[in-house]
């Protein structure tokens, strides 16, 4: 099973899980999207090791600006913007590689 998910704080009204797992439902998809409430940014490495599965997340206040240093590149668009919205995970040999991007811009 692929999963995905969003990070912020606070995020319980976001109603992104809901919206992605009945897309993944209805398209037959073996994935699943849940929310990572993460008040501080600095906890990411650690939600990265207890969920070596994670594919990729959505970003949220207050982490769109604060993820950048964690990342290990960014597209032009968030670059531009100075924000990521999006975050891809490629892992290597076990290290997770971050991509972000801006799918607002």
């Amino acid at each position: 099973m692929r999963l995905y998910g969003i990070i912020g704080y606070p995020i319980a009204h976001s109603r992104s899980p809901e919206y992605f797992n009945e897309l993944f439902r209805r398209e037959g998809l073996d994935a699943r999207y849940l929310p990572f409430e993460l008040e501080d940014i600095h906890g990411l490495p650690v939600l990265l090791d207890a969920h070596p599965d994670l594919c990729g997340f959505n970003v949220t206040i207050p982490h769109k600006t604060r993820i950048l240093p964690y990342l290990d590149n960014i597209s032009a668009e968030a670059a531009a913007v100075g924000a990521v919205n999006c975050v891809r995970i490629e892992r290597t040999a076990g290290s997770p590689h971050l991509y972000g991007y801006n799918t607002d811009v």
